[in-house]
């Protein structure tokens, strides 16, 4: 069946310097294959000579270009050919131009495997499309750009910044960067290091780093210095993290407890954590009368659970002025209660990012966004069944979570 060039080459998504001669179709084999034939070249690439002699045919080559809709490939096969230049003696090889000389698949088929990397697996996908992982894996480190797309920011209205970081192996950190107006991840830098935010920080153009009024941080100090020294501006500290400091040093006086009460009885005592942690008016009744039976026994953890609840409970203020004096007055009675340091070391923490809680009734900032990307970079980790090169790991997370793009990659 023959067929006579330029619209039907369209249709298979290629472009003029093929024509399609040809489709068979192999039941068997699930699959339907294009012929194609190159057409003749009329210059040299090097030094433009019309006198171009073709002096040779290469063996027939079969690569994948997509998959169809009933669940079959879809393939090209082509003859290269070989040139000589009559000027300067140049030789090369005439190719399609959606091919890659090293590849089994088309360039259209490799936009369409690194784009579904964006949900699957490297070994997933490279079962599927028939890539070995190596190869797969060296595409995909050339292809993906990673810079963010910064005409996305100029559409006039005000940026704001969340930072928050995640694990990438153990204890190994990195940070994720997320624009809360416009719900965009921006970067996964390669650690949480004060110098690599305050490099990225400085990477952002000037008119858009002026409209950057708000941001928002858990209570690391390394990321409040890095935003007051490159853009200017004072980090609303996350409420959930506020919160939860308070229920970490709860948790710290729990253990200790628990641990003396085991050595004094001789048996293994367990002061339930989650219940400390419920706030009062989540309690059922039950709930109510066990926490009062468990603070009565235990004065010391009475005490912390006491300031928790009242830390938790600044953010049910009906205004700025109204949660700065319940802080003041919380600061006040962590300073004056004798005899534990640890009260007295919570107390200048609060003083020391007072301002930076009370921001929250100003803009209302939080983490959350960046929080919830990070239950989507977890998924992932699942999927991939984890990471030991942090470069592919950032740019894996950034295809699923961006739409990234290929400036690498062409088709015609």
């Amino acid at each position: 069946m023959r067929f006579g060039g330029g619209s039907i080459a369209e249709m298979f998504g290629l472009d003029k310097s093929v024509k399609v001669v040809g489709v068979s179709k192999r039941v068997e084999e699930g699959s339907c294959t294009v012929e194609l034939e190159l057409r003749r070249q009329s210059r040299c690439p090097q030094c433009g000579d019309r006198r171009v002699w073709l002096h040779s045919r290469g063996r027939m080559r079969k690569v994948r270009h997509w998959r169809l809709p009933t669940d079959r490939w879809l393939n090209l096969r082509y003859r290269a050919k070989r040139y000589r230049c009559g000027g300067c003696g140049a030789t090369w090889t005439g190719r399609p131009a959606c091919y890659l000389p090293w590849m089994r698949v088309s360039v259209w088929m490799l936009i369409d495997v690194l784009k579904r990397l964006s949900h699957v697996s490297f070994s997933r996908a490279s079962r599927e499309c028939g890539i070995h992982v190596r190869t797969l894996l060296k595409c995909f480190d050339d292809a993906v750009e990673l810079e963010p797309d910064w005409d996305l920011l100029r559409d006039g209205r005000p940026v704001r910044l969340a930072v928050d970081e995640h694990s990438f192996a153990g204890r190994k950190m990195v940070t994720l960067v997320v624009e809360r107006v416009r719900s965009m991840p921006l970067v996964i830098l390669p650690n949480d290091r004060k110098a690599t935010v305050k490099a990225f920080l400085h990477k952002i153009p000037p008119d858009i780093a002026q409209r950057v009024d708000a941001a928002a941080t858990d209570m690391s100090t390394r990321f409040r210095s890095a935003l007051r020294e490159s853009l200017g501006i004072e980090p609303t500290a996350d409420r959930f993290h506020v919160v939860r400091d308070a229920m970490r040093r709860l948790d710290e006086v729990r253990l200790v407890e628990q641990t003396i009460q085991g050595e004094i009885t001789g048996e293994p005592v367990a002061i339930p954590k989650k219940l400390l942690g419920k706030s009062m008016e989540k309690l059922s009744a039950k709930g109510k009368k066990q926490i009062s039976e468990l603070l009565a026994r235990h004065s010391r953890l009475a005490l912390y659970w006491h300031y928790k609840e009242r830390v938790r409970l600044i953010y049910d203020a009906e205004n700025r002025a109204q949660a700065e004096q319940m802080l003041d007055t919380i600061i006040a009675d962590l300073n004056v209660e004798p005899d534990d340091p640890e009260l007295h070391t919570w107390a200048r923490t609060l003083t020391n990012w007072r301002e930076n809680i009370l921001l929250y009734f100003d803009t209302g900032m939080t983490t959350a966004i960046a929080e919830g990307y990070n239950n989507v970079v977890k998924m992932h980790k699942r999927i991939s069944f984890g990471f030991r090169n942090l470069d592919t790991y950032i740019k894996k997370i950034m295809l699923a979570l961006v739409p990234c793009r290929f400036p690498t990659l062409h088709t015609y």
